[in-house]
């Protein structure tokens, strides 16, 4: 992250702009009177809740929510009233244009103006009005443009009175008061939202909610999530402004008895009662579960399932349900996969047409004649993409809903004639994922991917269907938030205030003292989380593995990374008052300390193996350490579940391993430890040495980033060891001489003011240890010239140039683009894009040199001739078939050259957040040089760039640290 100056500045100042435009955020309620101002509560009294008789049922059941949220606040419990008759003094008047007469007749006298939201999707006003009714001194009026704009106009005065949308699903509890006073002149109006559809999809694999559900929370549903849960989760979303759902599909890892959404017949009433709009995922069409032991009376048999051998079952089978649910409002979606999320073995582009043409026909028998005027979907995952881009012809007035694969990275986006389609785009995103590269327990999804994706894609056109797989809600809490503001309100919202999100989310629900240390952690949680996630360390291979060995031990820095986060975590959480801790509980501690405490089980298991290869006596301490971080992990799931502060069991069931809890063979082994070693030393004590580098001698030492390295001295026996180390005067030990049980850790610098000058020396440490004694080359380069003062950008040492990818030095916007900085997106910290990605590809040498922006880094080089380049890009795909995945480089004054992304499977891509370009500079002298990298396709997003002058580079996760920049 970049340094923060004047942080509390900024901070206010963040927050009054985004107050204007933002989301939720304008703050119009306050806690002191004066006069003219509207009473909601003021001493032992509270303002009714009128709504005209006519209102929608959702408006009605909402205002219940309403009334109730004062209550929770005050304490006081107004009445809501359909009848003008007998109002408070003081009231607040709900009420849909077309609905409500009393809105339409304060609309007539001129004392509201609903133009601004009339006729439009979802928009509402809050306004303070004097004199209102006969009886009425000052009202907060409430007007919506249809049944969802009025209820999101009540949930945003809920927000503003200190009502979290989370207060029940992460125990948010609302700061009590005596009073709540809405200012006079407060005129208050939001929507459309910049999203049509906004959604989330529980994909719950029947490890966390659904057993919560059935066991905790509603067991009167045993048979799966009934309207009693359901009723929650839509409250959630009206408060979230969300107004689309996919429900759950359960995926049961063992027989129980289990009923889909639809097999309750009260679900969709549910739905309709909190105005949330239904669809369904990409293998349920016509809202059609096919799970094991769901609604397919067909079997397991795909051949059952086959609409080429068995369409007249089928077509009845989905006809069915467009006859049930025909009247409440829906997205209909169309398509076929197999059974169990699968492709099918019908999925052929012919069948594919015909399903789709069947499908239409049931919707205009049963919902409306004119089947363009029924809202429909095509969800374009996985095979079905495939069959679509060989030429499936989908409906005009059909929503295309793209995908994005593994690790958060959309496949495709729609082209210029595409984004002209009646029907619009939608998305189909994740922060959940079971399959392939699995991560669906904690939450380490980086808002700044989340961004940059959605972002993309609305520059792209789509805007129509927004919906986002939360799996179990919990713990993606933030996030889903997040995404809720992006869909509702994009314009705000950009490449570096990410955090000014997490300064506003946090201060709602900790208060805003506490809201700038929760965004430092979470921040480093998703850093740390999103360059290997904790479900991926425990498949660590040969690809993704840190290095022990070499660049300060990259895997202990990352432990040390974790520990510093968990010590930070534990300080804030032991500052909170006790009614704040069970929220920051959930939403923050129980995220970071189980990713942390996971990679430290994870990795100090791969130490202690380390370890005992080498005959280390501290072998077993690190099988020990790892084991106590498995029960740390096994203790903060025993206190989600049965130990939280203010509401005790209310979550019991609700948090595990899912490896744990519900075993899938193909998942990860999250709970089991990896392979340790319990060697703890065996003959006599005796003394070892292993330097950085591994060989037998210690990585080298340069002038330039004055760097340090270290060597571990090791027992390999038993018992204890005097050692003493004898060096040149000029070399610096953390220690020289000591008492060794088990191993000690020493950092060797240089004192380069002392040093002799030369680009080869060569000096020696030497050991002694019982009368044996080892001795250790150490190379130094601190050549006489350069001086570093007279260097500029970065300078090449250890065999290498590593630049962080947003240090450039200059750059050059062109054609109304150029790279900018995403903060938080990163492996290591932030990365560069272009933007808008809008701009056309560059593929033309001449084209690239006139039109494409350009990034430039100063590197001083002090080797010649052909330089291999790697560029560390974060994972992307296309944006569509008119684009590739492609930058062009040259140093100095060379012509560009064009590179292509490095082959890589989309799985593998996924599963270390990296893609390569890599090839070579040509000439290089020694002496100053710029680097220069020119966009050629929009929508690649670079990390890390590093110059191999070296042999080769040693192998590392993250890639070599970042060099000397002057």
């Amino acid at each position: 992250m970049k340094n923060r100056i004047c942080f509390n500045l900024v901070f206010l100042f963040s927050l009054f702009l985004l107050n204007a435009h933002g989301r939720g955020v304008q703050e119009y309620v306050k806690t002191s009177y004066d006069a003219g101002d509207m009473k909601l509560a003021w001493k032992d009294s509270v303002a009714d809740i009128h709504l005209g008789g006519n209102e929608d049922a959702a408006v009605l059941h909402c205002a219940q929510y309403f009334a109730q949220d004062l209550h929770r606040v005050t304490g006081k419990t107004p009445a809501v009233k359909q009848g003008v008759e007998g109002l408070s003094t003081h009231a607040v008047i709900v009420g849909t244009l077309g609905h409500s007469e009393v809105i339409q007749d304060l609309a007539g006298a001129g004392k509201i103006d609903v133009s601004g939201i009339e006729g439009k999707w979802e928009a509402f006003l809050v306004q303070v009005v004097s004199n209102p009714l006969p009886g009425v001194e000052t009202a907060l009026v409430i007007a919506g443009s249809d049944r969802r704009g009025s209820i999101y106009g009540m949930f945003d005065v809920s927000e503003n009175m200190g009502v979290s949308p989370w207060y029940w699903f992460a125990d948010v509890h609302p700061v009590k008061q005596a009073a709540l006073i809405v200012e006079k002149g407060t005129r208050h109006q939001e929507g459309a939202p910049t999203v049509k559809y906004r959604g989330i999809f529980i994909n719950d694999e029947m490890w966390s909610l659904t057993p919560w559900a059935r066991k905790t929370f509603a067991p009167h549903e045993p048979e799966g999530l009934g309207p009693t849960t359901y009723a929650r989760i839509f409250e959630l979303m009206a408060r979230l402004r969300l107004n689309y759902m996919w429900p759950g599909m359960h995926d049961l890892p063992f027989k129980v008895p289990y009923k889909a959404f639809n097999q309750f017949e009260e679900n969709k009433v549910v739905a309709d009662r909190h105005a949330i709009v239904m669809g369904a995922s990409h293998c349920e069409p016509m809202l059609r579960n096919n799970m094991p032991g769901a609604e397919w009376e067909g079997g397991l048999s795909e051949e059952d399932y086959d609409y080429r051998v068995n369409r007249e079952k089928i077509y009845q089978y989905w006809e069915t349900r467009v006859k049930t649910n025909a009247k409440y409002e829906t997205i209909w979606p169309l398509g076929k996969r197999g059974l169990r999320d699968r492709p099918g073995v019908d999925a052929d582009l012919p069948t594919l047409t015909k399903v789709i043409a069947d499908q239409r026909q049931m919707l205009r028998d049963w919902v409306n004649k004119d089947v363009t005027q029924v809202p429909q979907a095509f969800t374009l995952f996985a095979e079905l993409r495939e069959i679509y881009n060989q030429g499936l012809q989908i409906p005009e007035d059909v929503t295309l809903i793209w995908t994005d694969w593994r690790g958060g990275i959309i496949e495709q986006l729609p082209d210029a004639q595409e984004r002209r389609r009646s029907g619009g785009n939608g998305i189909y995103y994740h922060f959940q994922f079971r399959g392939g590269v699995t991560y669906e327990w904690l939450d380490t999804h980086p808002l700044a991917l989340t961004w940059q994706q959605l972002h993309m894609a609305y520059e792209q056109g789509v805007d129509r269907i927004w919906i986002v797989n939360v799996g179990d809600i919990k713990p993606h809490e933030y996030n889903i938030e997040y995404f809720s503001r992006l869909a509702w309100d994009i314009e705000p919202w950009d490449h570096q205030n990410t955090r000014e999100f997490l300064l506003q989310w946090a201060g709602r629900e900790f208060g805003k003292e506490y809201a700038a240390p929760t965004a430092d952690i979470l921040e480093k949680h998703m850093e740390l989380g999103y360059a290997l996630r904790p479900e991926q360390v425990s498949e660590i291979s040969a690809e993704n593995s840190f290095s022990m060995v070499d660049y300060n031990d990259e895997l202990q820095r990352r432990v040390d990374a974790y520990d510093a986060l968990i010590r930070q975590t534990d300080e804030l959480y032991a500052q909170l008052p006790r009614e704040l801790k069970d929220a920051f509980f959930q939403t923050v501690v129980y995220n970071v300390k189980c990713a942390g405490l996971h990679n430290k089980k994870v990795l100090y298991a791969y130490k202690s193996r380390f370890h005992g290869e080498q005959r280390r006596a501290s072998a077993a301490d690190y099988d020990r350490l790892a084991r106590e971080a498995r029960e740390e992990v096994d203790a903060l799931i025993d206190h989600y579940n049965t130990g939280l502060l203010t509401v005790g069991d209310k979550w019991n069931h609700f948090a595990a391993y899912p490896e744990k809890e519900a075993p899938y063979p193909h998942w990860p082994k999250f709970w089991e430890l990896p392979q340790t070693s319990t060697y703890s030393g065996g003959g006599p004590a005796e003394l070892e040495i292993f330097p950085e580098g591994g060989g037998d001698a210690l990585a080298g030492l340069s002038r330039y980033p004055r760097n340090k390295r270290f060597i571990d001295l090791y027992n390999s026996g038993q018992g204890s060891l005097e050692w003493r180390a004898e060096c040149a005067e000029w070399v610096e030990l953390s220690e020289t001489s000591g008492v060794l049980e088990k191993e000690k850790r020493l950092w060797v610098t240089v004192d380069w003011d002392r040093a002799p000058k030369g680009a080869d020396l060569v000096t020696t440490i030497r050991f002694s240890s019982g009368g044996k004694s080892h001795s250790l080359r150490v190379p130094v380069f601190n050549p006489a010239s350069p001086h570093p003062d007279e260097m500029e950008g970065f300078v090449e040492s250890h065999g290498y140039v590593s630049m962080e990818a947003e240090h450039f030095s200059r750059k050059i916007d062109r054609g109304g683009a150029g790279w900018e900085i995403v903060d938080g997106l990163g492996r290591s910290g932030d990365s560069v894009t272009v933007l808008p990605t809008r701009i056309p590809s560059q593929t033309a040498i001449e084209s690239i040199l006139r039109n494409a922006p350009v990034l430039e880094y100063d590197v001083y080089l002090f080797s010649t001739g052909n330089i291999p380049f790697s560029i560390h890009a974060l994972p992307a795909f296309p944006i569509n078939a008119q684009h590739g995945l492609r930058i062009a480089i040259a140093l100095d004054d060379q012509d560009p050259v064009i590179v292509n992304r490095e082959s890589i499977h989309k799985n593998d891509m996924a599963r270390i957040n990296r893609m390569m370009f890599r090839g070579s500079v040509q000439n290089a002298s020694e002496g100053q040089h710029t680097l220069r990298i020119w966009m050629v396709d929009p929508g690649v997003t670079l990390d890390k760039i590093v110059l191999q002058t070296g042999a080769e580079l040693k192998h590392s996760y993250l890639g070599p640290p970042e060099s000397l920049r002057r």
